[in-house]
């Protein structure tokens, strides 16, 4: 181990400024504006992958080149990491220090920074395996120490290393006895307040051990059936564990205590997100296309309730004493991004629009991966379907207005029927061409209508009504001003079912199911009438 950072060429800048102090405060109910965003600032978009990860009020941002550091208040840069030539492997912040892994030929260098600072710490070539937290690069990490194992992949002791001096802090040689061996990949979630380690065993046997991480003791265990189980619904919050167990999805408390059993067809099948609060462990949990729950676990009596969710929580989180859940979509395809704030008792919530859309049907076709409530501002980091391009937003509430907080304080009334929004274009005569929508205490009628267009049937739907046209233009993907159509102030061509292209007509935003010329003279002439509304 050394002190000093010459052995390698860097690419190093850092800062004497102290990070900004967040507090655990949520948005004013109503509408949100985009206050800033960091888009992979300076690299290259490779296979990749990039992760994102708000610590101590900063924003991290890890690529194969590097790691940079922004004010997570306003997303100024504050330092940088990179050694030219060599490629970030994984990284991790905790306990006041970052800790990057670099790696050429087979090579790797550990490298402890100051997390506020960027200020170099101590290096060291390493041949130990750590663990991989979460689907990026993200090594397990917590209360300052990183768990890992080896110089060689036979070695049985597992150690903590202090990620600001690099040093031993602990070791354990009772976890992989002869027979077994440690399992680095398992890709756990949440905030590593236990480590969960794998082993697998001679005889298609593995258990997974939950450590202490500031002693590295173990809390408890539990036996898989076999070698090749995935812990792909593994999650980690405020040392509760949501794990799969042969069929099994449990939820245990810190000591290994069962809360919740269920099967594992029956909770997470497809995605989950996992919150602690003082009362009750609530667990987001999608199962099908159209099959969304909530499951509130009461910490007092262990009782569970399940709930409908109105639709998948891509992550859920806490601020204060608040829970905070992020939807996809607020109406239906192709409208902003919902933000709920849920009971997480009885579920019960209450709802307000992001200024921009997430998920596989949205425009921009990104995922949110995660949510975190601060400063009254809201920042997700969404990442693109192969994890290789990522981008974190902070939104900040608008100044309150009659309005209702679900429709972002536009009044209801603002919003068009969309079976008169151009003269002498008329509805087809079927009641079941037209769709109202509801948004808690606000019902929205004729959100949907088909008109006739000439010879040709096309349908209309009102996706947004923002307060703005600036607020509007921010739901559409940045290059939907180079699509082929050409309607409305700017439009873009979309593959989903019901929305042919979306045009944006100031503050308005429409979807049309066809894209023939019918269909364009008709948003033509829709632009031209909300231009006069």
């Amino acid at each position: 181990m050394t002190t000093s950072e010459n052995a390698v060429p860097t690419d190093h800048v850092t800062t004497t400024a102290s990070p900004p102090h967040l507090t655990e405060t949520g948005p004013s109910p109503g509408g949100l504006r985009i206050a800033w965003a960091v888009d992979n600032v300076g690299t290259k978009r490779t296979s990749t992958a990039v992760a994102h990860t708000i610590v101590d009020g900063q924003l991290f941002v890890a690529t194969h080149q590097g790691i940079d550091a922004y004010d997570a208040s306003s997303g100024k840069p504050r330092w940088h990491y990179r050694e030219p030539g060599r490629e970030l492997s994984k990284y991790t912040v905790t306990g006041g220090a970052v800790l990057v892994i670099t790696s050429k030929g087979g090579e790797n260098r550990w490298i402890g920074l100051d997390a506020s600072t960027g200020k170099f710490l101590w290096t060291e070539s390493s041949r130990r395996t750590t663990f991989v937290s979460g689907p990026t690069k993200r090594t397990m990490a917590a209360a300052g120490i990183v768990p890992a194992f080896g110089g060689p992949l036979t070695s049985k002791i597992l150690k903590g290393i202090d990620a600001r001096t690099g040093h031993v802090r602990w070791s354990n040689s009772a976890l992989a006895p002869p027979t077994c061996e440690f399992s680095p990949e398992i890709s756990i979630e949440g905030d590593d307040s236990l480590f969960l380690i794998k082993t697998t065993c001679t005889g298609k046997r593995s258990q997974v051990h939950a450590l202490d991480p500031a002693t590295g003791a173990e809390r408890w265990r539990r036996d898989t059936p076999d070698a090749g189980s995935d812990l792909e619904h593994a999650i980690v919050q405020d040392r509760h564990t949501l794990i799969d167990v042969s069929t099994d999805r449990l939820l245990l408390t810190s000591d290994g205590h069962q809360l919740l059993k269920e099967d594992v067809a029956h909770l997470c099948d497809i995605q989950c997100s996992l919150v602690v609060t003082p009362s009750h462990v609530l667990i987001a949990h999608t199962e099908s296309q159209t099959e969304n729950g909530l499951t509130s676990v009461d910490l007092s009596t262990g009782k569970s309730q399940d709930h409908n969710a109105p639709g998948p929580y891509g992550a859920l989180v806490t601020a204060g004493n608040n829970v905070y859940g992020l939807r996809d979509s607020i109406l239906g395809p192709l409208s902003p991004s919902a933000l709920d704030l849920i009971d997480p008792g009885s579920a019960k919530f209450s709802t307000m629009p992001m200024p921009f859309t997430t998920g596989p049907q949205s425009p921009g076709r990104y995922t949110a991966r995660a949510l975190r409530i601060a400063n009254g501002q809201v920042l997700v980091s969404e990442s693109n379907p192969t994890g290789d391009a990522w981008v974190t937003t902070a939104s900040t509430p608008l100044p309150k207005t009659k309005g209702p907080a679900e429709l972002g304080g536009v009044p209801a009334s603002d919003w068009p029927d969309a079976c008169k929004l151009a003269p002498g274009y008329h509805p087809t005569p079927a009641t079941e061409d037209t769709k109202n929508a509801r948004l808690g205490p606000v019902e929205l009628h004729n959100v949907t209508c088909k008109l006739q267009a000439e010879n040709q049937v096309v349908q209309v739907t009102i996706v947004w009504v923002a307060r703005t046209p600036a607020q509007a233009k921010d739901l559409l993907p940045v290059d939907a001003s180079a699509n082929p159509i050409h309607a409305g102030d700017e439009s873009y061509e979309t593959d989903h079912p019901d929305a042919a292209f979306l045009m944006r007509s100031g503050r308005y935003l429409l979807a049309f199911d066809e894209k023939t010329p019918q269909a364009q003279t008709l948003a033509g002439a829709i632009h031209t009438a909300l231009k006069h509304r």
